[in-house]
């Protein structure tokens, strides 16, 4: 159009030139024109072109807006306000000034296009810039709005749609009985903007709904029975979001939005003075909720006076029938007119399983067997074992095992039983858009169980890594610490019990609530609270800072660890290959070493690494592959123990010296206590040696960690 291109648009909306202002000519990248798409006798056609001074600001329209035509005001305060996403606080404040005093002015019907679309673009402003600072301003906005709907001039009817807000005024004939009411209807588009095509009024005896189509916004006025007027002023303004009515007593933790939608009627007669209807009937089907689901609502109107949402004359329809009900609509019933909402009140949807997922059932339910056959065998050997280490492992066998016992039998949350929208009867101020119900069974001590056994077994791990560490130091003389075996005892017993027990309950103390039990724990399982309400990990919840962050610290000890005796272990197995002289006996040195590395990770809990790995990974293939190799490594932890940690030549040889039956056939045996010294520094090893008849000597109780020369 002439020197300006503009591309396709919506009937009814605004189109901005492809051309922009200048850095030299100022107001950088806001477009020179705008124009309207409007239906020409059923033909799309481009209004003619508005330009825009480049270089003016808002400031400047608030000073000339009482010397310059209301038009240009209009054009320019729309073009400046054209890209939203970019508006500050204070171009929302000048803004909305500039285009309340258009409202409140007599020369705006040639211009209330250009206005209203003006208010569409602060709608899509970033919610964070609506404040204290700008609210009495926006109030203004939406007063003057909702009363210039009732100055319709001579025309019966004119209507203003833009993507985020749609303006309706017309004059209604109610003398004898030719209208009962009036109705407003609007259907949103895929995208939930508005088109002109899709606003409806019509004048019915009372609120009626198209079965056939989907059904967005519904208002319906009633007018007052006794009426000598000839004809009835009603305005309707429609707005895609609640950015102008800003609550403090509602929250917004799913970051819904809602429509406002303004109702008001007045005399002919008696100007712009409302006449009070004889009630006002809502209807609205919100749009759905990913992975949530209505719970319950409440009728609400904006009061101007308290700079809130309240409920006052407003009361929750009762004339929806059931299948209304399925398809998700809601409908109201209030006494006066004003800007009406209604707060809606979502429980989050979760998908139950009939049966954990098979690979974790299977591997956890195995792991309860192994780890208490381990937990016996352990005691059984427990007699020629120092009874500290004992201690230690047994500690860890029985926390692990609790903590399997419990994730199979507590862990899966059985569903919440009860009705949508279960709060039919009283209309009452909703807190939040996210329901919570309210803590009941037991699966908040589940998780606080699992809590605390779980970081018992990390910490029996990193304890039973600091027995060996020291141990190793002494026998190498690098450390002269000695604890007697009682003081090692009390101490590990309180840090091993202790420290799960302190953490777990502190984090019960500061999270949780009956009220909001989510705070503390998830909804869809009995674990700790770790993802926000859009389902991505949220480092301000439970599971970061009382488990992932302390668990972190103690697999990083126990990793230093690992890597420590395998570095220890590889030097060992040179000096020994070295002497070795057969390739056999090297080989079998190497696979020792290689399996002894490997179960001592597996005892030291380092399979859980690969879960931190899944914090940090956003591919949607590795984090697959990662999830299957974390849930195959950790349900399985109990087998791998027990086939990798117990000593078994000692467990054979603790088995063959336990009492049996004896028959007496006449063979005569004798014991010895053999004593030898190896070197300077090494413990004294002592052997029970049996022979029988034959001189066969067996081993009962054999040397570890000798050269093979020396053992012989």
């Amino acid at each position: 159009m002439g020197r300006f291109t503009f591309n396709k648009t919506a009937v009814g909306w605004f189109s901005y030139s492809n051309e922009l202002c200048t850095s030299s000519e100022g107001s950088t990248g806001l477009p020179k024109a705008t124009t309207q798409c409007t239906n020409d006798n059923g033909r799309p056609t481009f209004q003619r072109a508005q330009t825009f001074r480049c270089g003016t600001s808002l400031g400047d329209l608030q000073q000339m807006i009482n010397s310059t035509n209301a038009s240009t005001i209009a054009i320019s305060t729309q073009i400046l306000t054209s890209k939203p996403e970019t508006l500050t606080a204070e171009n929302i404040t000048m803004a909305a000034k500039i285009t309340t005093t258009l409202l409140l002015g007599s020369s705006l019907k040639e211009a209330i296009n250009f206005t209203v679309v003006t208010i569409s673009q602060l709608l899509k402003a970033s919610r964070s810039e609506f404040s204290s600072q700008t609210s009495s301003v926006i109030e203004s906005l939406t007063s003057a709005l909702e009363n210039f709907t009732l100055t319709v001039g001579s025309s019966q009817s004119e209507t203003v749609v833009q993507p985020n807000l749609a303006m309706k005024s017309l004059k209604v004939n109610v003398s004898h009985g030719a209208a009962q009411g009036i109705q407003f209807s609007a259907t949103p588009s895929t995208t939930q903007s508005f088109v002109s095509d899709r606003i409806y009024t019509s004048s019915v005896p009372q609120l009626t709904i198209n079965k056939t189509t989907p059904t967005g916004v519904n208002i319906f006025i009633k007018f007052p029975q006794e009426r000598t007027q000839e004809a009835m002023k009603v305005g309707f303004v429609l707005y895609q979001n609640d950015k102008f009515f800003q609550s403090r007593r509602f929250a917004t933790p799913l970051g819904t939005t809602r429509n406002v939608i303004t109702g008001s009627i007045s005399s002919d007669t008696v100007g712009l003075r409302k006449t009070v209807p004889e009630f006002v009937e809502l209807l609205y089907q919100p749009p759905p909720i990913r992975n949530a689901t209505l719970y319950d609502f409440a009728c609400v109107f904006w009061d101007y006076s308290l700079g809130d949402w309240s409920t006052e004359g407003c009361f929750k329809s009762n004339r929806l029938s059931e299948t209304d009900l399925a398809r998700g609509m809601v409908g109201c019933v209030c006494n006066h007119t004003t800007s009406f909402s209604m707060l809606l009140s979502f429980r989050k949807d979760v998908k139950y399983s009939k049966a954990m997922d098979i690979i974790t059932f299977v591997g956890c339910f195995l792991s309860v067997i192994a780890l208490s056959a381990t937990i016996l065998l352990e005691l059984i050997v427990s007699k020629s074992r120092k009874s500290n280490t004992t201690m230690i492992l047994v500690s860890i066998y029985s926390s692990l095992l609790l903590f399997n016992l419990l994730f199979i039998f507590g862990a899966n949350k059985p569903p919440v039983v009860g009705t949508v929208m279960a709060d039919r009867s009283g209309n009452h101020m909703l807190k939040s858009d996210l329901h919570v119900d309210r803590d009941s069974g037991p699966c908040t001590a589940v998780t606080a169980l699992m809590h605390f056994f779980l970081l018992a077994t990390f910490t029996w791990n990193a304890l039973y890594a600091m027995q060996m560490l020291l141990t190793n130091l002494r026998r190498t003389q690098l450390c002269s610490l000695r604890l007697s075996q009682s003081r090692f005892t009390v101490i590990s017993l309180i840090v091993g019990w202790g420290f799960p027990l302190v953490l777990t309950s502190f984090t019960l103390a500061v999270s949780y609530s009956v009220e909001n039990p989510l705070n503390y724990r998830q909804q869809e399982f009995c674990w700790l609270a770790t993802m926000d309400e859009n389902g991505t990990f949220d480092p301000r919840r439970t599971l970061l800072w009382s488990f992932l962050l302390p668990v972190a610290v103690l697999l990083f000890f126990n990793t230093v660890e690992l890597v420590y005796f395998s570095i220890t272990a590889v030097r060992q197995a040179r000096r020994t290959r070295r002497r070795s002289k057969t390739k056999t006996n090297n080989s079998c040195t190497l696979l020792k070493e290689v399996i002894s590395s490997i179960s001592l990770a597996v005892l030291l809990g380092l399979t859980w690494l690969i879960g931190y790995l899944l914090l940090v990974s956003h591919d949607p293939d590795v984090h697959t592959v990662l999830s299957i190799i974390f849930c195959v490594f950790n349900t399985t932890q109990g087998i791998q123990i027990f086939l990798l940690i117990p000593d078994w030549g000692r467990i054979s040889t603790a088995l063959r010296s336990m009492p049996t039956p004896t028959v007496s056939i006449g063979l005569h045996s004798k014991k010895y206590n053999v004593r030898a010294q190896h070197g300077k520094g090494l413990p004294e090893v002592y052997r029970k040696m049996e022979t029988d008849f034959t001189s066969n000597f067996h081993i009962l109780s054999p040397s570890s960690n000798l050269p093979k020369e020396k053992e012989t």
